[in-house]
């Protein structure tokens, strides 16, 4: 899902991943990666417009949610692209160095929203990962 913020605003936002271990189907979230797997990388299509930095280190959700990294999200005071869908790409690394995934979602910087307002998720849903279908 989408996020949405205003100018000139830095927030936190969370990754999540959720782990299906056969023959459950249900996925539980997890507060890491799976073992041996990392993120690669995390870019913004348009750092003058939104950035994005992983946090060093992670910080928890106040809220208590589970999740296995937080984020900063940085908007500019005077965006290069307001209005538009910035595509971010997360990557996520198999032990071995392989790709394990490549996610995207998109951050939109919208100058009508009250200063500090955000709106939806970022990478809302859940890294998807089944067990022992890792490197």
């Amino acid at each position: 899902m989408a996020l949405t913020m205003a100018v000139g605003f830095t927030c936190k936002e969370y990754l999540t991943c959720a782990l299906t271990t056969p023959p459950s189907a249900v996925p539980v979230l997890q507060p890491a990666l799976p073992l041996g797997q990392t993120i690669g990388s995390l870019v913004s299509a348009d750092p003058a417009t939104v950035d994005v930095a992983i946090d060093s280190p992670s910080v928890p959700d106040p809220q208590g949610g589970v999740n296995f990294q937080s984020v900063s999200i940085t908007s500019p005071s005077a965006p290069a692209q307001p209005n538009v869908a910035i595509v971010q790409t997360l990557v996520i690394l198999n032990s071995d160095g392989s790709t394990f995934g490549t996610f995207t979602d998109t951050i939109t910087i919208n100058p009508a929203l009250p200063p500090g307002e955000v709106i939806g998720d970022y990478f809302g849903t859940p890294i998807a990962v089944t067990a022992g279908k890792r490197r």
